[in-house]
């Protein structure tokens, strides 16, 4: 099984904040997403890396798991929800620890850990070693992209030897928590929590869009319309009226997420405008500023 680094992927050291990794993750997920990168494959697949290594490394109990175990934490934790694989991993386990204590096992429990103290300590209690026919609940979570809450999607999942197809509706809240039932262990259900990745231009809060829009100081000044692309990939024409101020914020009425279970009302999107200041000037268009400075002074 591959070996995954995931703070070289993000380009973090180890002892990274989780400040710093949802900034590197934000400043590379600008770099490749696929808004951005249209029929890019190279672009698609550093996003689809970027996101892995952002879904274990922005959780601190993942993140835990990952520097304890690396990048297969997942595949161990697999195992404790299998009954019927568990006893053999930890057989293999039990040989390859008692000769090695540089085992990080043997390191992190010592000589008396067991099966159940290990899955306990790194996956929670329903990972106790117990009845192979018991009931159990899973919980476990999903990454999708803004545009696919917006949207909803159809995700394949496959859990515990299973695979279905979960369809999420438009507007999910990022940590909604999703019941399907009889996909748990043994005819037990499984709880899905959706993670919703960070943008690299929208900012979600609620059923609200926000984002920021540089306008030029000519637009700003003497107004005008500009387009954007909005969350749906559809243009949207904005209007902009003359004597903007920086920080300007506009209001664009039902171009926001739809809610949830209610896909026909929306929220807004509120634009926070930038006015952008020429740096270099040509020197005609420095003299004809110096006349507005002029007729401005003298009023």
């Amino acid at each position: 099984m591959e070996f995954k680094d995931y703070y070289k992927i993000l380009e973090v050291p180890r002892n990274a904040s989780q400040e710093d990794i949802k900034k590197a993750y934000r400043k590379l997920a600008r770099k490749y997403h696929p808004d951005l990168n249209p029929n890019n494959k190279i672009a698609e697949e550093k996003f689809k890396q970027i996101s892995e290594a952002y879904e274990v490394l922005s959780n601190p109990e993942t993140r835990k798991k990952y520097d304890m175990l690396g990048s297969n934490w997942k595949y161990y934790q697999e195992q404790a929800a299998s009954q019927t694989q568990s006893d053999d991993f930890f057989q293999r386990r039990t040989y390859y620890r008692t000769t090695d204590t540089r085992d990080p096992f043997y390191s992190f429990f010592g000589d008396n850990f067991s099966f159940s103290d290990f899955f306990q300590t790194f996956f929670g209690s329903s990972a106790n070693h117990g009845s192979r026919q018991e009931t159990r609940d899973i919980h476990s979570s999903i990454n999708i992209r803004l545009e696919e809450a917006y949207q909803g999607c159809d995700k394949k999942i496959s859990l515990n030897n299973k695979e279905f197809r979960l369809k999420i509706k438009p507007g999910i809240a990022d940590g909604q928590t999703l019941k399907i039932k009889g996909y748990g262990q043994n005819g037990g259900d499984l709880y899905l929590k959706v993670n919703i990745l960070p943008h690299p231009i929208y900012e979600r809060k609620g059923n609200d869009l926000f984002r920021t829009l540089t306008i030029d100081l000519y637009t700003a000044i003497l107004g005008g319309e500009v387009t954007i692309q909005g969350i749906d990939g559809k243009n949207i024409k904005v209007k902009i009226p003359a004597g903007t101020q920086q920080d300007t914020i506009l209001r664009l009425k039902d171009k926001g997420m739809p809610f949830y279970n209610s896909p026909m009302h929306f929220g807004n999107l509120y634009l926070k405008l930038k006015v952008q200041v020429p740096s270099h000037l040509t020197p005609q268009e420095k003299r004809l500023f110096e006349q507005l400075a002029s007729l401005q002074k003298s009023k």
